[in-house]
């Protein structure tokens, strides 16, 4: 249990900011869930449009700019 959330949240986002996102990594991950799920039987869906809400969010997300501490010439700053 978390007894202090104000201090977990400020931990993760300050996580989130100087961790470098592995986009390799992220795929890798998603390949393992998709065959998680064709273990247990809930892949593909019955359905093509079957959770197309959530696959749109993601798509917003992953497709969303993020600034990072590269800049314009591409040197760190």
């Amino acid at each position: 249990m978390i007894k202090s959330p104000e201090k977990w949240q400020k931990w993760e986002a300050e996580w989130q900011k100087n961790t470098p996102i592995d986009i390799e990594e992220n795929f890798e991950i998603l390949t393992r869930l998709i065959e998680q799920a064709k273990l247990l039987g809930k892949w593909p869906p019955e359905s093509p449009l079957e959770g197309i809400e959530v696959d749109i969010k993601i798509a917003k997300v992953m497709n969303t700019y993020v600034e990072n501490s590269v800049g314009k010439t591409g040197e760190n700053t």
